[in-house]
């Protein structure tokens, strides 16, 4: 997997590459869709098929008052360096997402 111009939410891989997720969340609890599926698997599997793949990732804030919170995802592929993106909170702020876009090449 590489990352595209610098912006780690905008990625290539080949076919068939393996992508491991990890999200470090603080003060928040994520969710994710694949592909607009709900998808609760640690790594997934790029496909031509599906060229871009979106792997959206969300994150619900569980303190809104104060705020403070974050989320902060990685992306590893099986060469290249890992795509990482951190969310951060503003104050009053109850849900954030992101959403990766992944072309197959």
């Amino acid at each position: 997997m590489i990352i595209n111009n610098g912006n780690p939410l905008d990625l290539a891989g080949s076919d068939g590459e393996r992508i491991q997720i990890d999200v470090q969340t603080h003060q928040a609890v994520s969710d994710m869709l694949l592909n607009g599926n709900l998808f609760t698997a640690p790594a997934f599997t790029l496909s031509k098929l599906a060229d871009p793949n979106l792997l959206t990732v969300a994150g619900l804030f569980t303190n809104v008052t104060q705020g403070g919170g974050w989320f902060e995802v990685t992306l590893t592929g099986s060469s290249g360096r890992p795509a990482v993106y951190r969310v951060a909170q503003f104050q009053t702020q109850g849900r954030k997402s992101v959403t990766f876009n992944i072309d197959v090449v």
